[in-house]
């Protein structure tokens, strides 16, 4: 797989931007995109799709924070639970194992 995949990045450009203009979160559409269209394994996709919330969610939570749209004490209520919510989650994926390639 070449390093830079332009179709998938023109896919994940395009999602991003129709979910972000809805107010949508992408991580489970682009997960069955980076799957179904481009046959990368599911768990390389989940964490592909996890990072690329992750920079997308610090970005957008600096941006709220700056204009006064966030109760810290909430936010940190929420963020700490989601931490520990994405480890039990994580955790739980890697437990049910990589599916064999062989039939």
């Amino acid at each position: 797989m070449p390093f830079l995949d332009v179709s998938i990045t023109a896919s994940m450009l395009t999602a991003g931007l129709l979910l972000g203009f809805i107010g949508l979160g992408g991580a489970g559409l682009v997960t069955a995109l980076l799957v179904g269209l481009f046959g990368i394994p599911v768990h390389l996709a989940f964490g592909t799709a996890l990072g690329a919330m992750f920079t997308s969610s610090v970005s957008g939570s600096w941006s709220h924070f700056r204009e006064g749209n966030v109760d810290p004490a909430i936010g940190w209520q929420v963020g700490l639970a989601g931490v520990v919510g994405a480890y039990a989650g994580g955790r739980l994926a890697l437990a049910t194992g990589q599916p064999s390639s062989k039939c």
